[in-house]
């Protein structure tokens, strides 16, 4: 049961940090003067999936026994 609220804290805070890494420079965040997305975007964007698929996964893992 820990795993599962783990997975969904992760799930969302990964989704949340996809988003906002992406849309950076329309809420305010990025320094560029037209909207492109950089290479701290471009990490916060990997490490938001990354934290997703894994809440994800861990959501998905059954209990054995």
């Amino acid at each position: 049961m820990l795993k599962k609220y783990l997975g969904i804290g992760l799930l969302i805070i990964g989704i949340l940090v996809l988003v906002i890494s992406l849309s950076a420079d329309y809420i305010g965040l990025g320094k560029a003067a037209h909207p492109v997305i950089g290479w701290k975007q471009l990490l916060g964007a990997v490490l938001g999936l990354i934290l997703a698929i894994a809440g994800f996964i861990l959501t998905r893992i059954k209990k054995s026994g």
